[in-house]
């Protein structure tokens, strides 16, 4: 029997990869393999309702064409589920699919769906929300929410509001709690990945692995404004964890109170989540598709 797979698109999402679709899908997708059908997402959350739907109508596949915050919304309604999900990068920073090997190119990443293999990824929770890729508190976290509210989408807007930002921002002090110690941090950032990158190959945790049963903990210390340079090459080049001003460990659950109630990022969107926050990892608890040669 034929697979049922539904392609899941967000219209306004990234740079605008996601409009060749309806083109592309008849004319690489082996029809020998599958029946498809396009949905459009409407509003933010709408994706949620497509995936409930799918999975009670039998869909085997849910490709998400969009950026980390719809594969989220996806990844979300999948946790534990038998549908598959399936990642077609259209957003301005496709974090989760760079992880992942899955090619920008929409061509390939389409093509990727006549032969791939499976990965059981794990996904992270913070107060009962699904996240894929990472999530966090701080800069980040404030520059996330103002990307947002923006029209101009891509690197470049990010970038300017990362530089208007970075002089007006007052770091916040996070109480964490894990493994029964507690510490206090006044921090830029604390992030929670899933996964190695924010997007665009930006390495925020460059040991991460989807499928460890771990989250890895990010921590950005304060630090001088000469060191800013060098903290952006090493993001880059993956090898942040190295500066003396970052703090990483590992762990499956961890509480963070914040000082000062600010909002939390969940895959690059925005969430008000109060002060006290209670993050987990659920384990190897959704299957996603990746190019066969990642298969061990």
């Amino acid at each position: 029997m034929k697979k049922k797979v539904w392609f899941i698109v967000n219209p306004i999402s990234g740079i605008g990869r996601q409009k060749t679709v309806e083109k592309l899908v008849p004319e690489i997708l082996n029809r020998d393999l599958y029946d498809f059908e396009i949905k459009y997402t409407e509003e933010r959350g709408h994706a949620r309702k497509i995936s409930l739907q799918a999975i009670n109508e039998g869909v085997d596949i849910l490709a998400v064409v969009g950026g980390d915050g719809t594969v989220s919304e996806v990844a979300s309604r999948l946790v534990n589920s038998n549908v598959e999900l399936a990642i077609i990068p259209a957003g301005s920073g496709n974090g989760m699919a760079r992880a992942l090997k899955i090619p920008v190119n929409t061509r390939k990443a389409i093509r990727i769906l006549n032969k791939y293999a499976l990965v059981r990824m794990d996904a992270g929770e913070i107060n009962g929300k699904i996240f894929a890729n990472s999530s966090g508190v701080g800069f980040d976290a404030h520059i996330s929410k103002l990307f947002h509210s923006r029209k101009k989408r891509g690197l470049a807007s990010y970038v300017w509001l990362v530089a208007r930002e970075y002089f007006k921002y007052k770091l916040n002090t996070y109480t964490l709690e894990v493994g029964g110690k507690i510490l206090e941090r006044k921090a830029w950032i604390v992030s929670f990945a899933n996964s190695s990158q924010y997007g665009n190959n930006a390495l925020i945790a460059p040991r991460a692995v989807v499928n460890d049963k771990l989250l890895d903990v990010v921590i950005i210390h304060d630090f001088p404004g000469w060191v800013l340079p060098s903290l952006i090459v090493r993001l880059f080049k993956g090898t942040l964890d190295k500066s003396k001003y970052i703090e990483t460990f590992r762990t499956d659950n961890i509480k963070c109170k914040m000082e000062i109630e600010s909002s939390v990022h969940l895959d690059g969107d925005p969430h008000d989540m109060g002060k006290e926050l209670d993050i987990k990892i659920i384990p190897q608890s959704v299957k996603v598709i990746v190019p066969k040669k990642q298969m061990k």
